[in-house]
């Protein structure tokens, strides 16, 4: 009689072993977290990296967060875009205060006015006339370079 009960006992642990296969065969198909740990939550069971439903609700309010930042960046991208460089440096500058991009488009300011003074008094051939159209070229690269991120 003893052994037929460890018979029935060895028959029922494989069944229970086979159901406890499927299952978290099928937990794993279907995403789903292993909540309890012999009983105990995932946490109480040491630790155990476990998601919990508190979890998961913070994890996708988090990512609603962070795809709507993405779209507004996104549309803030192609407006940006669709503007000329001039356009750009004078938002960059204010948008992005930067010391070197303030600087270089002051002095590249400076450099378009001395230019057109000079050039409406003396006449584009003079040497004093294209050493400013020289130095208003190099302004507007340095400036253009550190707007664009360079």
């Amino acid at each position: 009689m003893v052994e037929a009960l460890k018979k029935q006992l060895e028959e029922a642990s494989a069944n229970v072993r086979d159901a406890q296969e499927r299952v978290d065969s099928l937990r794993g198909e279907l995403g789903i977290s292993d909540l309890l740990v012999d009983g105990k939550s995932a946490q109480e069971a040491g630790g155990l990296s476990g998601l919990n439903p508190r979890s998961v609700r913070e994890f996708e309010s988090e990512r609603v967060r962070v795809e709507s930042e993405l779209r507004g960046l996104d549309s803030l991208l192609k407006a940006l875009k669709s503007r000329r460089e001039t356009e750009l440096e004078n938002i960059m500058n204010v948008a992005v205060p930067d010391e070197l991009l303030t600087l270089l488009l002051k002095t590249k300011a400076e450099s378009e006015q001395r230019l057109a003074g000079l050039t409406s008094r003396l006449g584009p051939e003079n040497a004093e006339v294209q050493a400013a159209t020289h130095h208003m070229k190099r302004s507007g690269t340095k400036s253009s370079a550190e707007s664009k991120g360079f």
